[in-house]
């Protein structure tokens, strides 16, 4: 590298600020909040690691089955909740109803 300073300076100079830049850019580039170096070694774990392609996966068949009718269970209609006549309901709503007055 230092040999070709000599035959050519101009070449030597270009070269320099290449792997100056090249550096630079690998210590201080955030892309995303990572490093250079990290979206790098990602990038080529992506490109020479192997592929899951989930869309040429080939599956079981498609199985199709009958609907099964539930029966429903017949109710006797219940009576709706009796209120005795003399409750202690509206006696305590008077009550609370005084005391907050």
């Amino acid at each position: 590298y230092f040999s070709i300073a000599k035959i050519n300076f101009f070449l030597f100079l270009i070269l320099s600020i290449i792997i100056l830049g090249v550096g630079a850019a690998l210590a201080l580039l955030k892309i995303g909040g990572q490093g250079l170096p990290t979206i790098l070694t990602n990038f080529l774990r992506f490109s020479l690691g192997s592929k899951i392609y989930i869309w040429k996966e080939k599956g079981t068949p498609i199985t199709i089955f009958k609907k099964v009718e539930i029966k429903k269970e017949v109710k006797k209609e219940e009576l709706p909740l009796k209120i005795a006549e003399k409750s202690q309901l509206k006696k305590i709503r008077n009550e609370i109803e005084m005391k907050t007055k």
